[in-house]
């Protein structure tokens, strides 16, 4: 299976003039940016979404020039950080209004992700435990899994980024304090040189940039 995917990474990426693996949560905000950009410098620059487990495995076979994600996953991996974009915030989701961080109690499931090998898992393992809260919890794969088991009324609750509960609009959220849990910054790690990458990173901080990407909490 990884012989697969490595072998479509190079058939969809071989031409491209950079090569972009980004955090899957994030799709949706960098989309846009990449087609303006692609389309104001005649580039080519290509991406693939997933998670940070796989965007590593892509970069240690030299299939990506680099890499946008957390940047405690990036230092643990020993990957050359180049950029940091922004703090991102973790979120409670619900179709109910959250009026206090007590209620999260009340919940009947609040959808985690994996606590040990998922960022926004690792982040509310340590805030509920800070917040001497006990959660009734619904342990899942990835983030993005216990926010469809909320749409599906499957959970009461779901942990996500405050930049995917600005995207989805649909439902309410609270905001868990940043100082009960490591902080989590989204950056952007060098895996090879690539002279476009450097232009894509000037672009980025442009003020236009900066500006679209702070609506999203970033």
């Amino acid at each position: 299976m990884k012989k697969l995917l490595f072998s479509l990474c190079l058939i969809t990426f071989s031409f491209a003039s950079l090569t972009l693996g980004i955090a899957g949560g994030y799709k949706n905000i960098f989309q846009p940016l990449i087609t303006q950009y692609n389309h104001k410098y005649n580039a080519n620059i290509k991406a693939v979404y997933g998670p940070m487990g796989g965007l590593i495995f892509f970069a240690n076979r030299g299939t990506i020039d680099a890499i946008i994600g957390d940047r405690e996953i990036l230092k643990k991996h020993n990957k050359n950080i180049v950029y940091t974009i922004g703090q991102d915030k973790m979120v409670i989701l619900s179709k109910k209004k959250i009026n206090s961080l007590k209620n999260l109690q009340k919940i009947r499931r609040i959808a985690i992700p994996n606590e040990q090998h998922t960022t926004y898992g690792r982040a509310a393992k340590e805030a509920f435990k800070n917040l001497h809260l006990k959660i009734n919890k619904l342990i899942v794969t990835m983030m993005p899994q216990g926010i469809n088991y909320l749409i599906m009324n499957q959970v009461g609750g779901a942990v996500a980024s405050l930049s995917q509960a600005i995207l989805l609009k649909k439902f309410y959220y609270i905001i868990i304090p940043t100082n009960t849990y490591k902080p989590i910054f989204i950056s952007v790690a060098k895996i090879k040189n690539n002279s476009e990458l450097n232009k894509f990173i000037n672009f980025l901080k442009s003020k236009k940039v900066k500006e679209y990407l702070s609506k999203y909490g970033l």
